[in-house]
């Protein structure tokens, strides 16, 4: 009795640091116990170190990338080739270089819809499969222990060569470019941290019992694309179906050393030899020249060609070939019966057989000539000498037969006269003129100024006197002004020469006309 009254006790006993146990490791690393069997061993310290060394991979993830990122390549694929510079874990874009467009574009091409999942649970393959984020994504790995990207792929963007050379460049930074990216796959995919694994136990003393279920959390990191999108892909398709054309993984290859050699020069076909046409021969059936009717005795006529005695009908010829030589035989046949057989005639050279006569061969026409071969035309800057072109001026066939104009008078050359100078004789001229205006104008003042003292005694002025005072004022202006300009034009004949050359030639009816004149 004793002995099973100690047995559950015993038991209590044996399990207490059990418990305790549990609870010491929940209560302390804050952590469950799933995570804690799937956390990793330490990641090395030297992360950047790893990048300097490792060769950058050709094909890596760009699911980690941020999603502006992701976006500007997405965009640039319409544009042409993606010019990179990628060392190391480090990638970066070179928006101001591009590819010639001479080099080709991206083409899709679908593909059979795949489900991929890739587990990333060291370093080692997150450096492998993710260089670009790597160094960011070590501490994400080294707390949740594991890395997932599952992928619905559908297609890829292809470049149409994987050789580009650096003179295919052009742009302000072409000169950091060390890849081109050769292939996009394209499709959806959710990037996750956390393990699926689960951790339990459970313990049960007496009626009472005591348990425990640990389960490790998932984190969605990066997503991008609908699944549900990508399975309406087919293998038709121009393009990534609307919402399932995330860019997955970009495939990137090194630039080719050197410059790309020139296109081999284009051959112009040869056209085959055109064997010359034969003269045309003149037809057997071109219209005779008529033949003279025989002359028959007295007695005779003519009927069909031969004499007959009148009152008798000529018996009608049924010319055929009876052999295959260069003789023929005639049948006759009249008055009811056949006749004997007649030799043809034989015709003589020249002469052919027609109708029974022989008439004569007419000549066959000639050929026409052939065309004349068209002009031959020299390029700019050069001249047709004979049938070759130097260098010179291009002479025109139609310019060299142009007729040259008939010279006239017009184009004789102006002969040089002195003439007198037609200013000097205006500036004399008008200094007349001005010095009678003058001469009149203070006549006509000093007559008025004498009326206007007359009506104007003892400092009191008639109408009359003051009407004088006036007109000797305005005949007073009048004089000013015809005197300065008296002065003016005699000035001006003293210094303007006397004479000056004249050019003149003949006109067509007579007489000269002044072609120039200056001063001299």
């Amino acid at each position: 009795m004793i002995l099973r009254r100690l047995v559950p006790a015993l038991t209590l006993l044996a399990f207490a640091p059990v418990a305790l146990g549990l609870g010491a490791c929940g209560g302390t690393t804050g952590q469950n116990a799933a995570s804690q069997v799937l956390k990793t061993p330490e990641l090395p310290d030297d992360a950047e170190a790893k990048c300097r060394v490792r060769k950058s991979q050709s094909e890596p993830l760009i699911v980690e990338w941020p999603n502006g990122a992701r976006g500007r390549l997405e965009s640039t694929t319409r544009r042409g080739l993606i010019p990179i510079k990628y060392e190391g874990c480090e990638l970066t874009q070179l928006t101001s270089c591009t590819v010639k467009s001479s080099v080709g574009a991206y083409a899709y091409w679908p593909i059979t819809r795949k489900q991929s999942k890739v587990v990333i649970k060291d370093s080692d393959e997150l450096f492998a499969n993710m260089p670009v984020g790597a160094l960011k994504l070590e501490g994400k790995l080294k707390s949740a222990g594991q890395l997932d990207v599952n992928m619905t792929i559908i297609g890829r963007y292809e470049a149409p060569t994987h050789t580009v050379f650096r003179n295919d460049l052009e742009g302000a930074d072409c000169d950091k470019a060390t890849h081109v990216i050769a292939a996009m796959t394209v499709g959806s995919f959710t990037f996750t941290a956390g393990a699926d694994a689960e951790v339990g136990g459970g313990a049960t003393v007496g009626a009472a019992g005591a348990g425990g279920k640990s389960t490790a959390k998932r984190e969605t990191l990066q997503s991008d694309g609908d699944e549900a999108a990508c399975a309406r892909a087919s293998a038709n398709d121009k393009g990534p179906p609307e919402g399932c054309g995330a860019l997955l993984q970009i495939e990137v290859v090194n630039l080719t050393k050197g410059s790309r050699p020139p296109p081999p020069p284009v051959v112009a076909p040869v056209p085959p030899p055109v064997e010359p046409t034969p003269p045309a021969v003149a037809s057997n059936t071109t219209p005779s020249k008529p033949v003279k009717p025989p002359k028959c005795k007295k007695g005779e006529k003519v009927e069909d060609g031969v004499c007959v005695k009148v009152g008798k009908k000529s018996k009608p010829v049924i010319i055929g070939a009876i052999g295959t030589g260069t003789g023929a035989g005639g049948l006759g046949v009249g008055g009811g019966g056949i006749g004997s057989i007649a030799p043809l005639p034989t015709c003589a050279a020249g002469q052919h057989l027609e109708k029974g006569r022989c008439v004569e061969d007419l000549p066959p026409e000639p050929a026409p000539p052939p065309p004349p071969p068209p002009p031959k035309e020299c390029a700019s800057g050069m001249r047709l000498e004979g049938d070759e072109c130097v260098a010179g001026e291009r002479q025109v066939a139609e310019e060299e037969a142009r007729p040259k104009a008939t010279p006239t008078v017009y184009d004789q050359t102006p002969v040089e006269q002195r003439a007198p100078n037609p200013l000097r004789t205006l500036f004399g001229y008008s200094a007349i003129g001005f010095g009678l205006v003058f001469s009149t104008a203070g006549y006509i003042a000093l007559g008025s100024l004498g009326a206007a003292n007359d009506g104007c005694k003892g400092g009191t002025c008639t109408a009359e006197g003051k009407d004088k005072q006036g007109q000797a004022m305005t005949a007073a202006i009048v004089a000013d002004v015809a005197l300065g300009l008296t002065l003016a034009s005699l000035i001006g004949f003293f210094l303007v020469p006397a004479t000056v050359k004249v050019g003149v030639a003949p006109t067509p009816n007579g007489g000269v006309a002044s072609a120039a004149w200056r001063f001299q």
